[in-house]
């Protein structure tokens, strides 16, 4: 087990660099231990070179290693998840050929936490996602290691709906299929009844309604069927 740690200011520096310059191999893996440019973590956390199944198991594992750091401490520790993206660097961009990684947006790696583009950052977003909502992000995190889904970005992406319980709760039961256990097909879409849909509806319904006042049942009964119809039927069966 390694102990977590997170970059000091000119560790973050050098990460950013490195994401900057498109995560050219090898991947400056010293940043993990030089102690001028990460420190421990406190409490103390330790985690694993591991493989994961999608982000969802890694955002499961993330939580339970993490759990006695408090929540508010960490949320927005950019040294912390950006140490951890270079832990798990292999797995977040993974090389394609000698040299070279897999060309992801920066803000996936180095977390920037204005204008809500902290929800693009994998690792954090993992954690994040089931710290908020369980078992419901498997809706969100089904998806391989170095992949950020529409579905997430919609949903995510506003505080309206990633902010609200119930609105994830509705989303879960729209957009999840628990038997094939994977998001339903379409779920991905930009057409009627999808997550960049309801996204939109909810901004609209919030001048009227309190979704977290409701139960997820009553805000679906809310959503308009000649949009909703297919995926309400689907919720319902």
């Amino acid at each position: 087990m390694t102990p977590v740690r997170t970059f000091t200011t000119a560790g973050l520096a050098v990460w950013n660099d490195w994401v900057a310059a498109g995560c050219p191999d090898p991947s400056p893996a010293h940043l993990l231990s030089d102690p001028s440019m990460s420190t421990l973590l406190l409490p103390a956390c330790e985690v694993e070179p591991r493989e994961f199944a999608d982000r969802y198991a890694f955002g499961c594992y993330l939580q339970k290693q993490l759990g006695s750091a408090p929540v508010g401490a960490i949320r927005f520790d950019v040294g912390l998840w950006d140490w951890l993206s270079l832990f798990y660097i292999d797995q977040l961009a993974p090389l394609q050929e000698p040299g070279r990684r897999k060309k992801q947006e920066s803000v996936r790696l180095a977390l920037q936490l204005a204008g809500r583009k902290w929800s693009r950052h994998l690792a954090r977003m993992s954690w994040m996602s089931v710290q908020e909502h369980g078992e419901r992000a498997r809706m969100m995190l089904s998806v391989p290691m170095d992949v950020h889904p529409d579905l997430l970005e919609q949903l995510a992406g506003a505080q309206e709906t990633f902010g609200s319980p119930t609105v994830i709760a509705a989303a879960f039961a729209l957009y999840w299929d628990p038997e094939a256990k994977r998001t339903r097909r379409g779920a991905q879409a930009k057409g009627q009844g999808t997550p960049r849909r309801l996204g939109k509806l909810m901004r609209q319904l919030r001048r009227t309604w309190d979704p977290n006042a409701m139960t997820a049942s009553q805000l679906l009964g809310l959503l308009p069927s000649r949009e909703f119809g297919r995926w309400t039927k689907q919720a319902a069966s």
